[in-house]
């Protein structure tokens, strides 16, 4: 008789006592979101991540409970208990490297750090918006820049009957967006994303 063996997911290694912390992007424009831990006692040890959050979107960032495998939890990042008594913080931008318009992260400016939430309980956690200063929506050529950098080629947009101006902003976006046409799967378990 054989045995069937079960699939394994990085996300099944977290432990059952997770804690998450949603952030909601509603500044209208694509983000990048980082985070650092920076070990208190040991300055130089320091480990950073990073993920994009589309418009009007959320990502769940997942912090390791204490009843993960200890052998793991060297390997993936962030363990919640190590985080928090330590130094973690996330800092947010657009990707377009010319918007200079001040993000908010809950209600701080461009960082917060894990410490100013309250305390997460196992399984619990919290949510995080992320806007513009004014809380209104991103400007009317800025969603349209973004819409033609996103669905169209480097070579279709350069064909377009458009001042210069706007062609080169188009080339800058185009190379800032550059991540976004890579389509990272989603965990057929969790439906979130997982990267090593």
């Amino acid at each position: 008789m054989e045995t069937k063996e079960e699939e394994l997911f990085l996300c099944q290694l977290f432990g059952q006592d997770c804690r998450f912390v949603k952030f909601l992007n509603n500044t209208g424009r694509p983000v990048k979101l980082s985070s650092e831990l920076k070990m208190v006692n040991n300055s130089n040890m320091r480990w950073t991540s990073s993920v994009t959050i589309l418009p009007f979107s959320s990502y769940t960032w997942r912090f390791l409970g204490e009843s993960s495998d200890s052998v793991v939890s060297c390997l993936l990042p962030d363990p919640y208990t190590i985080a928090f008594t330590n130094q973690y913080r996330w800092n947010v931008c657009y990707m377009d490297t010319d918007d200079t318009e001040p993000i908010f992260i809950g209600h701080k400016l461009k960082s917060i750090e894990l410490q100013e939430l309250k305390e997460i309980p196992p399984n619990g956690s919290r949510i995080v918006p992320l806007h513009t200063s004014s809380k209104e929506p991103a400007s009317l050529k800025n969603l349209v820049l973004d819409y033609i950098t996103r669905n169209k080629s480097c070579t279709e947009y350069e064909k377009l009957e458009i001042p210069d101006a706007l062609k080169s902003k188009l080339t800058n976006l185009y190379s800032d967006y550059e991540e976004l046409r890579t389509i990272i799967p989603t965990c057929p378990r969790c439906q979130e994303i997982h990267e090593l």
